[in-house]
C-alpha cells in the first residue's frame, strides 16, 4: 500500500499551521536587536530566515552589512540587489558606507551603484521644484476634510480635482511613483480614493513602476485590496479596515496572507489586528 495515501492528506490537513509559520516574525525583532549590538554573525542567522519571505528595504540593507561585514561578498549582494528593487537612490551613500567596504572593489557592487546613479538621475530629473510643488498642493487638499472634522462632500468635490490634475501630471510624466519622490505617495493617494473604473486604468501603470522601483509594492497591494472590496470580494493583503466596526475586511487566503504581506514589505497580519484593537 502507497504511503501516498496517508501522506498528502495529513499535509492538507496541517497545511494551514505550516503556512502560518512560514515567515518567523519574531526572528526579525531578534535579529535587529542583535545588529544594534554589532553582533553581525548571530544578527545574519536570524535575518535570513525572515527574509526568506519578507522584502523590506531598511531590513535588507541590514542583512546585507552583516553579511559584507563577516566576508560574505554573494550574501551581501543578493540582498543589496533586492534592496535597489524597492528603490535605492543614493549611491552616494551606499559607497561610503563603511559597513560595506569589503564590497567597494566587487564588480557586482560597481554595476549596483551604477544602476543606483541612473535612477538618482530619473529621480532628480523628475523631481523639479515646480513638480513638487504641484503635489504637495494635491497633497494638501487631498487631507483638508479628512480630519477630526471630516466633510465628505467637501472633500469629494476635491478628490474630483485632484483627480484632473494627476491625471494631467501622469499623462506628462508617467506614474508617479513615491520612491522617486522622496517618498510623495500623493499619485497612489488620489488614485485609490478614485471610483474603481479609475482604480483599473491606473492600476497596470502603477504595477509596472513598482517592478522598476520606483513604486512601493505595499502601495500596490493596498489599492488592489481597495479594488476587491469595493466589489464586495475578499482581500489579498489584509489593508483594508473598516474604521466603524474596527474590523479588517475578509481575507480570501487568511492561512497565506502573512506570505503575500511579506512579499511587499508588510507586517503580521497579527500585529495589525493588535494595533487595530489597541488604538
Amino acid at each position: 500500500m502507497s504511503w501516498h495515501k496517508y501522506i498528502f492528506p495529513f499535509l492538507l490537513a496541517f497545511a494551514p499551521a505550516l503556512l502560518k509559520s512560514q515567515v518567523p516574525w519574531e526572528k526579525l525583532a531578534i535579529a535587529d536587536s542583535l545588529y544594534q549590538a554589532e553582533a553581525y554573525e548571530p544578527a545574519l542567522e536570524h535575518y535570513e530566515p525572515v527574509l526568506k519571505y519578507y522584502s523590506e528595504k531598511k531590513a535588507l540593507i541590514k542583512a546585507a552589512r552583516c553579511a559584507a561585514l563577516l566576508k560574505n561578498e554573494p550574501v551581501a549582494l543578493r540582498y543589496l540587489k533586492r534592496a535597489a528593487k524597492l528603490g535605492l537612490s543614493n549611491a552616494r551613500v551606499l559607497q561610503s558606507d563603511t559597513k560595506l567596504a569589503s564590497l567597494r572593489e566587487n564588480p557586482g557592487f560597481l554595476k549596483l551603484l551604477a544602476d543606483v546613479e541612473e535612477f538618482e538621475t530619473r529621480a532628480k530629473n523628475l523631481g523639479s521644484p515646480e513638480l513638487l510643488s504641484k503635489l504637495d498642493s494635491i497633497y494638501a487638499d487631498y487631507q483638508k476634510y479628512r480630519g477630526r472634522k471630516p466633510d465628505e462632500a467637501a472633500q469629494a468635490k476635491l478628490d474630483s480635482l485632484n483627480l484632473q490634475r494627476i491625471e494631467q501630471l501622469i499623462a506628462k510624466h508617467g506614474w508617479l511613483g513615491s520612491n522617486l519622490l522622496t517618498g510623495r505617495n500623493y499619485c497612489w493617494l488620489v488614485i485609490q480614493h478614485q471610483p474603481l473604473a479609475v482604480q483599473k486604468k491606473y492600476h497596470g501603470l502603477m504595477a509596472k513602476a513598482v517592478k522598476k522601483g520606483e513604486e512601493d509594492p505595499a502601495f500596490l497591494a493596498s489599492l488592489e485590496d481597495r479594488m476587491q472590496v469595493s466589489q464586495g470580494k475578499a482581500q489579498r493583503y489584509g489593508t483594508q479596515v473598516d474604521l466603524t466596526e474596527r474590523r479588517i475586511y475578509p481575507i480570501k487566503n487568511p492561512e497565506k496572507v502573512d506570505f503575500y504581506r511579506a512579499k511587499v514589505g508588510l507586517g503580521s497580519i497579527e500585529a495589525l489586528r493588535k494595533k487595530f484593537e489597541t488604538d
